[in-house]
């Protein structure tokens, strides 16, 4: 798409002979803003930075010559890098010309294939290049392709696998001094493993990678930084020149937790530090620095910061002592300024600019009357201070209302709240999951907001705080205070954070109940390596990894409770809201990890965690959570098991002592898929007692979701899908559900699986994601709706209808993959778009469904044995 005067700059702008203009000035899709360009002496190595589509533009003569060199697919970023390598003078072209549009990406395979004829390409084209510029331009043209080439082979086949190593072998110096050493050491030895090493090692590092993130700890060893990375010490081998700290292993950060205006001038606080390093082994030194470029050092005092861990993210290294305290005189201020932060540690010596405070624009009266401190942010988002006249007053002030503090009660979070005038109505938290209102109170003089959390439904996240009058509404400031420290508040079943955003807006996060060092990856990283003491005879209840109470473990420990066992019921929850009768572990916390791995049995339906190592002792029993559908594990395509994944579960199905199958077959399913080869209970499944509650069950049900007895109810219950994953979405992308309850006259109940987020909503139509547990749906139900999700083996004992809803059966089936020829061998109707669905709903709803009770014997039988396992395990009679 050509822009305004792009004719104009073609024109004047294009040379001839061979000479190439670069166009990357302004902002150009897949390039950094401002790269610069070429040298006095015309070389052309720089220009590879960043090289993107539509960056050059060339002579018709030099086209064709590239166009005669290339095969019959040619593609403009590996066109535009052989015209740049042909090109004798490159000049630079300040403006934009044109706009690409985003591509797809590709699937796995399509993408490497890719990455791989590409790279092939450039590499050729590297050989037109003089060889002083060769070593420059290999670590700057194939270092990023080789990386995402790399982190592709977790979910690749062999081959491809082995074609990637072979070419990048051809590509990489074993030595990897050079072209590798400007990247960052987890870079550096990724690509040097896809080069040099097989391909477990490649596994290995994509796996840490996966879990512990990127940053490399830094540590003294005498008077010089070695790396101390745990998965380089299960690698032997590594060349030394590899793994020598390089200027790209860390980078200086800062953070402007607050100004104010003290006494003896403006007060400065923050954090700063060298990622990696830690701060009591680095250097810190602070420089105010005029307009004019003079610098004076600023004394300063360490404060904690108490909440650095929280955002670093860095499992290695704690931050919590980063923290400084400045203070600027007026003396020391001559116009405008702005705060540099110098950091050394041995060698390493960097430096930035401290960042503008969430308050981003900021004026407070100074000490001197007549005077005020004025800070705001530069144009690269550092903190810019001035000192000078005060504003006269204005008698105007638009309303403003500040959140001034906070409490968390149990479930009740209460905002304290400020006005400068005005009649408030109303104060609600507004995210991308709705709007939640909070009640206005108001006790001796202070204005109050307050919502119950656990009955609010207030999503966790963060969500804006917007105040509202009878004909206004805004959004809330933060306090000062919050401007200078996050405000972290825990309750029973909810943790929340109150803090000030950028221009100075009240954020309010909801989190699980954790502390902030259970919440930081250096806090998890301390309680994996912790050591918790010997076994206890209790039982840990898991299901779905913290996120449900039901399931299979439900119903077991229902059971296991109703026969009085006398030992200790631990139940892992998110939010602290566990069964009664039982003690609640929230997850990610210290008591969460002690009872992983001290309690005597573990009851789950799920993976644990990958840090898991079974005790001596102990014993897990795995009830996992549906017969088998579609394709799992070991059977499933590369790309749909993510490589961290099956590596848990390969390390995971081992410690298993006992598995629950619903079926032969379905035990054999799971086995094969999982590579299991220990014991297998087969029966009903557990959580299927839930229907047995017969008419009671159903009409409770019903009345919890505001529906009365006559009415037809439809419940709709599909699988997970892995385009759903990143976020709400409707039900529409499978089928309408208003308009199915209008055409057929039932009230649809939309259950999302718990890996996705489907909405739905409108007339006739009922979410119930939220719902405690799948049998209750199922017994208040006249009618399932579902596709590849195992619900309907245990739907099938109540007898009602069900219809097979699989609009996506071939995308699916490609993708995922289906045991057997399901949906043509369940045995029910199948539909494939809205019409067939309406017909089928239709049909089943005429149909006569004679009453059935589930026989009982079955589960009970199954819960009887499970009991004496557990019974047996703890060592009771």
């Amino acid at each position: 798409m050509l822009l305004d005067g792009a004719v104009d700059q073609l024109s004047s702008g294009v040379l001839k002979d061979g000479r190439v203009v670069l166009n990357i000035g302004d902002a150009v899709v897949g390039a950094r803003r401002g790269t610069a360009v070429g040298d006095a002496n015309g070389s052309a190595r720089t220009a590879f930075d960043d090289l993107s589509p539509a960056t050059v533009i060339a002579s018709k003569a030099l086209w064709e010559q590239t166009f005669s060199s290339g095969g019959k697919r040619v593609y403009l970023p590996d066109l535009s890098l052989d015209l740049l390598a042909r090109a004798r003078h490159p000049e630079r072209l300040g403006r934009e010309l044109c706009q690409t549009r985003k591509r797809p990406q590709p699937k796995e395979e399509a993408q490497a294939q890719e990455l791989l004829r590409s790279l092939r390409h450039r590499a050729r084209v590297l050989k037109l290049l003089p060889e002083a510029d060769r070593t420059e331009v290999l670590g700057r043209t194939l270092a990023g392709p080789l990386i995402k080439l790399a982190l592709l082979c977790g979910s690749l086949p062999s081959e491809l696998v082995a074609e990637a190593q072979g070419l990048a072998a051809s590509l990489v110096p074993p030595s990897a001094e050079e072209p590798l050493s400007s990247l960052p050491l987890v870079d550096r030895v990724l690509l040097h493993a896809l080069a040099h090493r097989e391909r477990v090692d490649l596994e290995e590092l994509l796996v840490a990678r996966a879990r512990e993130g990127t940053s490399v700890p830094l540590r003294f060893y005498g008077d010089r930084l070695r790396v101390t990375l745990p998965v380089l010490e299960r690698l032997e081998g590594l060349p030394g020149s590899l793994l020598t700290p390089q200027a790209a292993d860390s980078c200086a950060f800062a953070a402007t937790h607050g100004l104010r205006v003290v006494e003896d001038g403006l007060e400065v606080t923050g954090r700063a530090y060298l990622y990696g390093v830690r701060p009591q082994d680095t250097e810190l030194q602070l420089e105010l620095v005029s307009g004019h470029g003079d610098a004076q050092v600023l004394d300063w005092s360490p404060c904690g910061a108490p909440q650095a861990d929280l955002y670093a993210n860095d499992p290695w290294t704690s931050y919590v002592e980063s923290g400084f305290r400045a203070v600027i005189s007026v003396d020391a201020l001559a116009g405008e300024a702005q705060i540099r932060v110098r950091l050394r540690a041995a060698d390493h010596e960097l430096s930035t600019w401290l960042p503008a405070p969430p308050q981003a624009v900021g004026r407070c009266p100074g000490a001197c009357s007549g005077t005020a401190w004025t800070w705001w942010p530069g144009e690269d988002g550092e903190t810019c201070i001035s000192l000078s006249e005060a504003p006269q007053p204005s008698d105007l002030a638009e309303l403003s209302v500040i959140v001034a503090g906070a409490s968390l009660v149990g479930c009740k979070l209460r905002l304290m709240l400020q006005t400068n005038g005005g009649q408030l109505t109303g104060l609600e938290a507004v995210s991308s999951h709705g709007t939640v209102p909070f009640t206005l109170t108001e006790e001796r003089g202070t204005l109050s907001a307050v919502v119950d959390l656990q009955e609010s439904g207030l999503a966790r996240g963060g969500h804006r705080l917007r105040w509202l009058t009878a004909d206004q509404q805004g959004w809330c400031q933060a306090a000062p205070d919050l401007e200078v420290a996050t405000l972290k508040l825990l309750g029973t079943t909810h943790g929340a954070r109150l803090r000030a955003a950028i221009g100075g807006e009240a954020v309010l996060t909801l989190t699980a109940p954790l502390t902030v060092f259970e919440q930081s990856a250096y806090g998890r990283q301390q309680l994996v390596q912790e050591t918790f003491g010997p076994l206890v005879d209790a039982v840990l209840f898991e299901s779905f990894r913290g996120r449900s109470t039901a399931d299979n473990p439900g119903a077991i420990f229902q059971d296991f409770k109703e026969y009085g066992v006398n030992v200790p019921l631990w139940w892992s929850v998110e939010d602290g809201a566990a069964p009664q009768g039982s003690v609640p572990v929230v997850t990610g916390s210290c008591q969460w990890f002690r009872a992983l791995r001290t309690a005597r049995v573990i009851v789950t339906n799920d993976n644990l965690p990958y840090w898991f190592r079974k005790q001596p002792g102990q014993h897990v029993l795995q009830t996992w959570h549906g017969s088998t559908v579609k394709h799992l594990l070991r059977d499933a395509l590369g790309q749909t098991v993510s490589l961290p994944y099956r590596h848990l579960m390969a390390r995971q199905v081992s410690q298993w002592d006992l598995l629950l199958a619903q079926t032969e077959q379905a035990g054999q399913r799971l086995c094969s898929a999982m590579g299991y080869e220990g014991k297998v209970l087969v029966g009903e499944y557990p959580r299927n007692v839930g229907l047995l509650g017969g008419e009671k069950v159903r009409l409770r049900a019903r009345r919890a979701l505001g529906i009365d007895a006559a009415t037809k109810v439809l419940l709709y219950a599909p699988t997970w899908r892995e385009a759903l994953r990143d976020g709400p979405r409707s039900a529409l992308g499978l089928f309408d559900p208003v308009a199915l309850a209008a055409s057929t006259g039932v009230t649809v109940l939309v259950r999302s699986h718990h890996m996705n987020e489907l909405r739905a909503d409108g007339v006739g139509v009922v979410d119930v994601s939220q719902y405690p547990n799948a049998e209750g749906l199922m017994l208040a139900a006249d009618v399932l709706v579902s596709d590849y999700s195992s619900i309907v083996f245990d739907w099938a004992l109540t007898g009602k209808p069900c219809v097979l809803h699989v609009p996506d059966l071939e995308e699916y089936r490609q993708e995922r993959g289906l045991y057997g020829r399901w949906p043509d061998d369940s045995g029910l109707p199948v539909s494939r778009n809205q019409a067939e669905l309406t017909d089928a709903v239709l049909a089943a709803l005429a149909a006569p469904v004679p009453a059935q009770v589930p026989d009982p014997e079955p589960v009970q039988q199954t819960l009887k044995q499970v009991r004496e396992w557990i019974t047996e395990a703890l060592g009771l009679e």
